[in-house]
């Protein structure tokens, strides 16, 4: 009588679990939050406009980006910054509340080029700097981009080709100088640079020989070239003598090379 008693509130318990709906689900206490995300960097001479590709050397610039939320609640106020090497501290803009979805552009200006020369150098823009904002994503608040650092216009003064002239026919080449004899030394000059040169002077100089300068010249654009002739009135000894021609000899000229200002030539004196 027990052992049926048993089997029959077994059946009925069994009865009521199989009846019984599933429990609901717990509600979710998560609350929608923002996600800030930063893209399109661009430079620019001025804020804003126009676009550029490169900057010069020790200039100032500005570095503009868009900032997203891409998140399901506004953000709330907070601090957008760029990071460039040897720039400290970073620029920064702060910025106003962003709503979910909305965008918003921002510009930071750096007072000079990162780096230490002319190269390319990476410029990382971030959203959120001060990590104020508490988002759904934390990772996702940075872009990098490269600057390129371009060195500044500059002129550059090369020797193009030197040849001995008797004085009175500088056009011609004499192959060789007699012992004593008077000659001109002509030369070419060229600006091979992308900035027009100042005033210069050239020289030309050896063991034996007189040296000899020119007078101080007029400025030389870039791409173009000049004659220019020295006259000497006698020579070293019979031998073989180096003569060495130097433009921008008084240093005049910042240049954007400065270790080919020399040409030498070797002159047979008999």
């Amino acid at each position: 009588m027990r052992h049926r008693y048993l089997l029959l509130n077994l059946a009925a318990a069994a009865a009521v679990l199989i009846g019984a709906s599933p429990s609901a689900a717990a509600p979710s206490n998560t609350k929608p939050q923002p996600d800030l995300t930063v893209d399109g960097p661009w430079l620019t001479q001025s804020n804003g406009s126009p676009h550029v590709t490169s900057v010069a050397l020790g200039q100032p610039f500005t570095a503009c980006f868009l900032v997203h939320n891409i998140g399901a609640a506004a953000s709330g106020n907070f601090r957008a910054a760029a990071d460039a090497p040897g720039i400290s501290p970073s620029p920064y803009r702060d910025m106003s509340n962003l709503a979910a979805g909305a965008s918003g552009q921002t510009c930071v200006a750096f007072p000079t080029t990162p780096g230490t020369g002319a190269g390319t150098y990476t410029v990382t823009a971030r959203a959120d700097a001060l990590s104020a904002v508490a988002e759904s994503n934390e990772t996702n608040n940075t872009t990098t981009f490269p600057v390129l650092v371009a060195a500044p216009a500059a002129p550059d003064l090369t020797i193009q080709s030197v040849w001995l002239s008797p004085t009175s026919s500088p056009s011609t080449h004499l192959p060789s100088l007699s012992s004593g004899q008077a000659f001109s030394l002509c030369f070419i000059v060229a600006n091979t640079g992308n900035a027009s040169a100042g005033a210069f002077m050239a020289m030309a100089s050896g063991t034996g020989w007189a040296t000899l300068t020119t007078p101080s010249q007029a400025a030389l654009a870039q791409g173009t070239t000049r004659q220019l002739c020295l006259a000497f009135t006698t020579t070293p000894a019979a031998g073989t003598r180096a003569l060495t021609v130097t433009v921008d000899a008084g240093q005049q000229v910042a240049e954007s090379h400065e270790t080919n200002n020399d040409s030498m030539m070797f002159v047979s004196i008999h």
